[in-house]
């Protein structure tokens, strides 16, 4: 049985605050500069190497382990942003709302896969979650797709505070 969204989230916590805990004892919390973000970016791509090599090879260990050790170190990431000055959190937010555009009602639907067909200029399918009534569009890989209409959120006004020139 799937955990709820209340234990999943206190799970999250713990695992947040373990990886801040780490961080802060190794002092890899507080970044200096743009190469120690470049230093932890690197760190999260291995581990997502990792992952996906995990789901290659059919290895059901190395896809949880890469995908956790993902996990952390874009926790890792996400810490040295907030301590940068950054409001990751209104961020994450905003994004979530946003992101929540890409969807629309069933009776849109015929509609709006036209338009964004047309203004793509592909071929793209529907798929309906008859729980939320919401319809996506998805295209051959199974990618959601953005509306004809969606507009991406700027993030500029949550980079302000402590920040840092990176030129």
């Amino acid at each position: 049985m799937l955990p709820t969204p209340i234990e999943n989230m206190s799970a999250l916590k713990h695992v947040w605050d373990l990886t801040c805990k780490f961080n802060e004892i190794a002092n890899k919390d507080t970044p200096t500069d743009k190469e120690n973000l470049l230093s932890q970016m690197k760190v999260i791509e291995e581990e997502v190497k990792e992952l996906r090599e995990g789901i290659e090879q059919g290895d059901p260990v190395k896809t949880l382990d890469g995908c956790v050790d993902a996990l952390v170190t874009i926790f890792g990431m996400r810490q040295r942003l907030m301590n940068l000055g950054y409001d990751v959190t209104g961020a994450e937010f905003a994004t979530a709302d946003n992101n929540d555009t890409k969807f629309f009602e069933k009776e849109r639907a015929g509609e709006v896969l036209k338009l964004t067909e047309n203004k793509l200029g592909i071929k793209l399918a529907l798929t309906y979650n008859e729980k939320h009534n919401r319809c996506a569009i998805l295209d051959d890989a199974g990618k959601v797709r953005k509306p004809y209409y969606f507009v991406s959120n700027n993030l500029t006004e949550f980079t302000k505070g402590n920040y840092r020139d990176w030129e």
